[in-house]
């Protein structure tokens, strides 16, 4: 991914905003840019009395960025599903994740479903949204464990998904409706699994700021989280 934009000035102005409650800034500021299967990256900006200090490395004078940023990707993640999911039948909706590393070893986070006799695990953790009404459900009977999968270098691995017509339930349940009212109704929606890869050095404010509190708990703000991926819409029925 390629960034050239004049990114530092908006921070300045946070930065001036705040003088009359603080004082002049000084010291250094990290511009974080983020996609959650790229290797996150950062610029610094240098300030001295709330003034762009002379010495930079990342930025000129006007706040713009001396060289474009490259972000490594991390992890590629494809779906393939049918773009129809009829449940008149009871048919579990089935689909698959197909997940490519790259240049370098990658580990991540996903749920799966317990499963007995013979025991076994079953990947699971899938957010549906509506685009009737953004409404978020998720596979909530079926998120037993969450795991960690480890990559190597150019690897590939490919999860198979069965959810129950049934399965899927929004994250806050109102006791004053019937559960049956509450199922993921007809219509389109927007189908994303959960898969969080692991960075040691991502702050957690980066993620605070889509909302996300606890990155290892399923939530409906992971909608919110940037990502390079095709997103696939099906149509309930």
């Amino acid at each position: 991914m390629y960034l050239h934009i004049p990114i530092a000035q908006d921070i300045f102005n946070r930065l001036f905003n705040l003088e009359s409650e603080v004082g002049n800034f000084s010291g250094s500021v990290r511009v974080f840019y983020y996609l959650h299967n790229y290797k996150v990256a950062y610029s610094t900006i240098f300030i001295t009395n709330g003034r762009l200090t002379g010495s930079q490395t990342d930025f000129d004078e006007y706040g713009t960025l001396v060289e474009r940023v490259i972000l490594q990707k991390l992890l590629s993640l494809e779906l393939s599903i049918n773009n129809v999911w009829d449940r008149s039948n009871a048919d579990s909706l089935r689909f698959s994740l197909t997940l490519m590393s790259h240049d370098v070893p990658v580990s991540f986070l996903s749920y799966v479903n317990v499963l007995s006799d013979p025991r076994r695990y079953v990947p699971s953790g899938i957010l549906l949204k509506s685009n009737q009404n953004d409404a978020v459900y998720f596979d909530e009977n079926d998120v037993d464990l969450i795991q960690r999968t480890d990559l190597n270098s150019n690897d590939i691995l490919q999860l198979e998904y069965n959810i129950s017509p049934n399965g899927f339930l929004p994250f806050v349940i109102d006791d004053h409706i019937s559960l049956e009212q509450q199922l993921v109704q007809n219509g389109s929606h927007l189908i994303l699994p959960y898969v969080f890869i692991i960075q040691e050095n991502i702050p957690q404010k980066i993620l605070s700021s889509m909302g996300i509190s606890n990155a290892q708990n399923i939530s409906a703000e992971h909608f919110t989280m940037p990502i390079d991926m095709v997103l696939k819409t099906i149509f309930i029925q």
